[in-house]
């Protein structure tokens, strides 16, 4: 996550990605690393 988004506080980031996915239902992830990554991706390339 550090290097998709330098400068970015990854806790915040956590924590942002964490409110997104409660609020989507919460589904129990098989691969949260993976998830939160690709999250971060997305974030990176808007």
């Amino acid at each position: 996550a550090r290097q998709l988004m330098p400068g970015r506080d990854v806790h915040a980031l956590e924590a942002e990605w964490r409110g997104v996915w409660a609020r989507t239902g919460a589904q129990r992830l098989r691969k949260p690393d993976a998830a939160f990554l690709g999250w971060v991706k997305k974030r990176a390339g808007d």
